[in-house]
C-alpha cells in the first residue's frame, strides 16, 4: 500500500514538473510573436507580395532600397534595415528574458 502511495506521489510530482516546463516553453512564443510578424511583413513586402505603396511599412521602404544605383546616390535608403534588425532582436531578447524568468532552472 505504501509503495502505491509513493509511486502515485512520484508520478504527480513528475507530472507537475513536466507541466511547468511545457508551460514556460510554450508561453513565451505565444506572448512574443511580434518579431515573426515583423519579419513576415517585411519579407512579403520586399518580395512585392505584401503591402504596396503608398502604404508605408518597413518592407515597402526596403523595396525602394533594392535599386543599387539609387543606393549609390542615396545611401540613406538603407536606414529602414536598422529599425527592423533592432526591433526583431529586442523582441527575441525579451522573449528569452521572459522564458528565463519563468523557468530559472533550465
Amino acid at each position: 500500500m505504501e509503495e502505491t502511495a509513493a509511486a502515485t506521489e512520484t508520478a504527480v510530482a513528475m507530472a507537475a514538473e513536466m507541466a511547468t516546463a511545457a508551460a514556460t516553453d510554450s508561453a513565451v512564443p505565444r506572448r512574443c510573436p511580434s518579431s515573426a510578424r515583423i519579419l513576415a511583413e517585411t519579407a512579403l513586402s520586399s518580395l512585392e507580395l505584401g503591402l504596396r505603396p503608398p502604404i508605408t511599412s518597413w518592407g515597402v521602404l526596403l523595396v525602394e532600397a533594392q535599386n543599387i544605383e539609387a543606393i549609390a546616390i542615396y545611401p540613406w535608403l538603407l536606414t529602414p534595415m536598422i529599425p527592423v534588425i533592432v526591433t526583431v532582436l529586442a523582441f527575441n531578447f525579451m522573449g528569452d528574458g521572459l522564458r528565463d524568468a519563468a523557468d530559472p532552472y533550465d
